[in-house]
C-alpha cells in the first residue's frame, strides 16, 4: 500500500512539473498593473521567440534598478495555466543585453528631452536621418510629447518592437500618451552607428497601433 502511495505521489508530482519551465531571455516589454495589489505582463525574447508572461508583484523583485529596464537579461521559471503563462520566479543579476538596452536607453532620452521642450542632442539622431525630407517634415509639424512625462522619465512606456537585427532595433511607443495630432504610434528605428559604436536614432516613423 505504501508503495503504491508513493508512485501515485511520484505521479502526481510528474504531472504538477510537467506545465513548469525556466527560460532565460531579453526583456522586451514590462507593465505594472495598478491596485492594492496589481498584476503585470513582461514579454521576454529567448533566441528569438517571444513569450507573453503574467507576473504578481511579489514575483518580481529586484535590488538592481536596471533589471526593470528592457534589455535587461531574466532567467525565469513560469507556469501554465488555462492557456496562460505566468512568473513564478525571476533572477536578475543586472546585465543586460546591449543590442536591446542602449537603443531603448537613446529613445528614452529623447523622448525625456522633447517633453521637457529641450531641443535633443544631436548625436541621438543619426546623420542620415536629420538630413532627411521625414525629420524635415516632423520637426515642422512640432508634436506635443509633454503628455510623456505623466509616466516619468523611466520609459516603461517603451517597448522591443524588433530586435533580432544585430545592427538595428525598433522601439515602439504604442502606450506612451503622447499627442500626434493624428491616429497611430511612433516607432523608431535604431542603428548602431559604424564609426562610433553609438547608438541613434535612425528613422521615427507613425504607424497604425498594433
Amino acid at each position: 500500500m505504501r508503495h503504491a502511495t508513493l508512485v501515485s505521489w511520484l505521479a502526481l508530482m510528474l504531472v504538477v512539473r510537467s506545465d513548469a519551465e525556466t527560460i532565460r531571455g531579453v526583456l522586451y516589454s514590462i507593465h505594472h498593473g495598478e491596485g492594492r495589489n496589481p498584476a503585470g505582463q513582461v514579454v521576454v525574447a529567448v533566441e528569438g521567440v517571444t513569450y507573453t508572461l503574467d507576473y504578481a508583484p511579489q514575483a518580481v523583485r529586484f535590488k538592481e534598478t536596471v533589471c526593470y529596464e528592457i534589455g535587461s537579461i531574466w532567467t525565469a521559471e513560469i507556469k501554465r495555466s488555462d492557456g496562460d503563462s505566468y512568473i513564478t520566479h525571476v533572477i536578475c543579476s543586472g546585465a543586460v543585453d546591449k543590442n536591446t538596452h542602449e537603443p531603448w536607453l537613446v529613445v528614452r532620452e529623447y523622448l525625456n528631452q522633447l517633453a521637457k521642450s529641450q531641443l535633443p542632442r544631436a548625436e541621438l539622431l543619426s546623420s542620415n536621418w536629420r538630413s532627411s525630407t521625414e525629420f524635415a517634415q516632423q520637426a515642422a509639424r512640432h508634436f506635443d510629447f509633454r503628455s510623456y512625462l505623466l509616466l516619468g522619465e523611466k520609459g516603461n512606456c517603451l517597448d522591443v518592437a524588433r530586435g533580432e537585427h544585430p545592427g538595428v532595433t525598433q522601439i515602439g511607443a504604442g502606450l506612451c500618451p503622447l499627442n500626434l495630432g493624428q491616429p497611430g504610434v511612433l516607432r523608431f528605428s535604431v542603428a548602431r552607428n559604424t564609426t562610433s559604436g553609438t547608438w541613434q536614432i535612425d528613422k521615427i516613423e507613425i504607424v497604425a497601433a498594433p
